[in-house]
Order: structure tokens, then sequence, then C-alpha cells
């Protein structure tokens, strides 16, 4: 079998809430594939849903070592950070996407959110006014 098709049987089972069988099925793609970047951010997100973040942030940041200008890639471990409340290491991570990335709205947005939950209203304003006028959508 080639890495793309536990890749592909991977997504479906994600699409059924059976993350830790994509989980297995990305592993298996990784063993044929090691330096595929998206198959292991995709494994991160399988640990992330599965609230096994450690795993998550170091597939995360895995997938980021392999593409390091992937805007998706980058904000991996933000996304990461705001499940687990970790606004400042979110606030770092958006950062971090936002300089190799400055037109990608969904970072500001993220990190915006993080500054307000920091209690950085003037920071939050001026992040999600930037993303507005990159053209933000939910």
């Amino acid at each position: 079998q080639t890495p793309r098709y536990y890749a592909q049987r991977a997504a479906c089972y994600g699409g059924i809430d059976s993350n830790e069988r994509a989980i297995v099925d990305l592993n298996e793609a990784i063993k044929l594939d090691p330096m595929n970047a998206e198959y292991i951010f995709r494994r991160s997100i399988g640990y992330q849903l599965l609230k096994n973040y450690s795993k998550a942030l170091n597939d995360a940041n895995g997938a980021i070592d392999l593409k390091p200008r992937n805007p998706e890639y980058l904000l991996g471990p933000a996304q990461i950070f705001y499940d687990t409340k970790d606004w400042v290491a979110e606030i770092a991570a958006c950062s971090k996407c936002i300089q190799y990335n400055p037109a990608y709205a969904t970072a500001y947005a993220m990190r915006g959110e993080a500054k307000k939950n920091c209690g950085d209203a003037s920071g939050a304003q001026r992040d999600y006014a930037r993303a507005i006028s990159l053209g933000y959508r939910e």
C-alpha cells in the first residue's frame, strides 16, 4: 500500500470521529513517507482532538521543521495553545506565523483573541482590525 492510501483512509476515520484509527493509519503513512509534512500535521490534529497536547505539539513542530513557511503549519501550535489556554505561547506562535506570512488574516484574528484573553484590549483591537482589513471571515 502507498502512504497516500493510508492518509486518505485516515481522513475518512477523522470524518467519523475515529481519531485513534486515523492516527494508526497516519503512523503507517509516515513510516512509508517520513518527510511528508502534511501527514505529520494531520496526525498533530488527531492528537489535538484526542487532547494529547504534547504529541500534538511535537507533530505540529515536526511539520514546521519540514515546511517552515507554511502558514497552516505555523498556526498549528497556536491552535494547540488555544486549547490549553496558554495565551502567551499562542501569541508567540501567531506572531511567528505573521512574521513569515504578514497577510494571513487568521493569524491576526487568533492573536487578537489571545491578547484579549491576556487583558491586552488595545493590542487585541489592533489585531482584529488588521484581520478585518485582510478580509478575515470566520
